[in-house]
């Protein structure tokens, strides 16, 4: 009988069973959108994969599978004439800024373009953000009571001065010290991202480091050590909730 009726299936011309995409995937989101997963099998233009032009993107955060990340602000401004491109990285999906490549470049300098200027291997997601998320306060635990630090008491501390480094929000210091003014500080534990770093308050005062928190375009905080010299940071936490100072 059941022969039978997968014949009769076949003779009535039912179409096949769907079949899973074969390869590589990454997800893709827009906004607060609901996020949809392609197939990477060579290189695609990240632009082709939404609606909104890239001119109208003020973040793009890419994820990897070990919780790396990479956070490109405006993109299309602070890398003109740039493509964010996802590709395969020794067969892993990858997401790549490639600098444009010009007939009259010198074939070792289009040889340098291309390669990415930044990147992310293991590529497994890629949020794409179009408008702004309104800012939050951060949970500021001292001695187990919570403070509550509202974000415009963050964004009125005082920032990296220009020109010193590459690091970008506010000084962690400044936000304990606004937390719990005059406390004596032992130990320093940053919550986020299914993770903790515990700090030495030394640190803080280290002049050859720049211990920060950002706030990025998706309302979250990031935590960051600079060197003073450093182009990237020596640690980094990100999707911080939670500083816990004892």
């Amino acid at each position: 009988m059941a022969v039978a009726i997968a014949m009769l299936g076949a003779c009535r011309g039912d179409p096949p069973a769907p079949v899973a995409p074969i390869g590589p995937t990454v997800q893709l989101t827009l906004d607060d959108g609901p996020p949809r997963t392609i197939v990477i099998r060579g290189p695609i233009l990240l632009s082709t994969q939404f609606d909104v032009a890239p001119a109208g993107w003020i973040e793009v955060r890419a994820d990897a599978t070990d919780d790396r990340g990479l956070e490109l602000s405006a993109p299309a401004t602070r890398y003109p004439g740039s493509e964010l491109r996802l590709y395969l990285d020794q067969g892993q999906p990858a997401l790549g800024v490639f600098p444009p490549i010009t007939p009259d470049m010198p074939p070792e300098v289009a040889a340098l373009a291309r390669q990415p200027t930044a990147s992310l291997t293991s590529l497994a997601s890629v949020h794409v953000l179009t408008r702004r998320v309104a800012p939050s306060g951060l949970t500021v635990v001292v001695g187990g009571h919570e403070v509550e630090v509202a974000s415009a008491q963050l964004h009125a501390l005082p920032g990296v001065p220009r020109g010193t480094s590459r690091a970008q929000g506010v000084l962690l210091a400044g936000v304990i010290d606004l937390a719990a003014p005059g406390r004596e500080v032992r130990t320093i534990r940053i919550v986020g991202a299914g993770d903790t770093v515990t700090l030495d308050p030394q640190v803080l005062r280290d002049p050859r480091q720049i211990v920060v928190l950002k706030q990025n375009q998706r309302g979250e905080y990031v935590f960051r050590v600079w060197e003073v010299d450093g182009r990237y940071p020596t640690r980094e936490l990100r999707r911080v909730t939670r500083v816990v100072v004892d």
